[in-house]
């Protein structure tokens, strides 16, 4: 099993065509998602969508055996349902993953707890300054050396599943994280926690991003715009607008 999230940029002026393509995969092209991510490997795939300065963004999560693969092997299908997917990627969001390389997705870490099983989830992505990739990738590691502490950090949020991946867009280095348990980054108890550990973890991805995340988990907004995995119908959430 394999797991990644990675994003991809809606065009500003695509977002109703961005809906309803998700409204048309999750109901008359069920069928044909369901035959394509058999296919491909994927036995989950959930996508959110988030506002940033640069504009609208979409943060995917796939998993499954071939998930490492996603990309590559949905730019060399030669499936028509396939092919028509890809259209609707160049249309929304600009990219053709049919000519062009996929971006350079490094996963990081997956850390599973004992946190209670729910239904929330969410996703999101923060861009990370080229000069800080090398200290980001240092900081991974101390965080898998700390690995006790941070489940425990992540199970006193009810966090079940983190998934963290740093991608290579044209745009720069963008951190993608996944989470399960929970379904807004405010509810991360970490911004406001006098832990010592959740304190350095706090304190150094602020240093590194940039951004100071206890404000930015207030402000952030994420939607699930798609729901889909292995034996479920896909579901299109029609979500509130992000802000």
């Amino acid at each position: 099993m394999s797991e990644l999230t990675f994003v991809v940029p809606i065009l500003s002026n695509k977002l109703d065509d961005h809906a309803q393509f998700c409204r048309e995969v999750a109901t008359k092209r069920a069928s044909d998602q369901q035959a394509s991510r058999k296919r491909l490997g994927i036995t989950k795939e959930r996508g959110y969508l988030q506002q940033t300065p640069q504009g609208p963004v979409f943060v995917v999560y796939v998993e499954g055996p071939r998930a490492d693969h996603f990309l590559q092997n949905m730019g060399q299908s030669t499936e028509a349902y396939d092919k028509w997917f890809l259209q609707n990627i160049q249309t929304c969001h600009g990219i053709d993953f049919a000519k062009g390389k996929p971006p350079i997705i490094q996963h990081a870490y997956t850390v599973t707890t004992t946190a209670p099983i729910n239904t929330k989830s969410m996703a999101f992505c923060a861009p990370l300054p080229k000069e800080e990739v090398e200290d980001w990738q240092k900081f991974n590691r101390d965080v898998k050396g700390r690995s006790p502490e941070h489940i425990a950090s992540l199970e006193r949020a009810g966090v079940r599943k983190q998934v963290v991946c740093l991608c290579d867009t044209p745009q720069g280095p963008v951190v993608c994280v996944y989470m399960e348990g929970i379904d807004q980054l405010s509810n991360l108890k970490m911004w406001t926690s006098d832990d010592k550990f959740d304190r350095w973890f706090v304190s150094t991805v602020n240093a590194l991003h940039g951004i100071e995340f206890a404000k930015k988990a207030k402000e952030m907004h994420v939607d699930l715009r798609f729901d889909w995995y292995e034996g479920k119908t896909a579901t299109q959430t029609a979500g509130r607008p992000a802000m």
